[in-house]
C-alpha cells in the first residue's frame, strides 16, 4: 500500500506509467495549442484577448509591488520604535 502511494511521488515509475517530467510541452504541442485557441476565438478577437491579458498582467505586477512597499513601509515604522 505504502509502495503505491510513493509511486506518484518521484519514485521510479512502474510498468506502464510515465515519470512526473514526461508531461512536458513541446513545439507540436504548443502549435496545437495555439492553432484551437485560433479557432475558437477566430483571428479578429486574438488582440483583444492578448491586450486584456498584458493589462491583467501590468495590473497584477503593480499589486504585487505596492503590496512589497506596504510591507517594507511597515517593516521600517516597527523597527524604529
Amino acid at each position: 500500500m505504502q509502495a503505491d502511494l510513493r509511486a506518484g511521488a518521484g519514485a521510479p515509475a512502474g510498468k506502464g506509467e510515465l515519470p512526473m517530467f514526461a508531461w512536458t510541452l513541446g513545439p507540436t504541442e504548443i502549435a496545437v495549442i495555439l492553432l484551437l485557441i485560433l479557432i475558437l476565438f477566430g483571428a479578429k478577437r486574438l488582440p483583444e484577448l492578448a491586450r486584456s491579458l498584458g493589462q491583467g498582467v501590468k495590473e497584477f505586477r503593480k499589486a504585487v509591488k505596492e503590496i512589497g512597499e506596504d510591507s517594507d513601509d511597515t517593516d521600517s515604522r516597527s523597527g524604529s520604535n
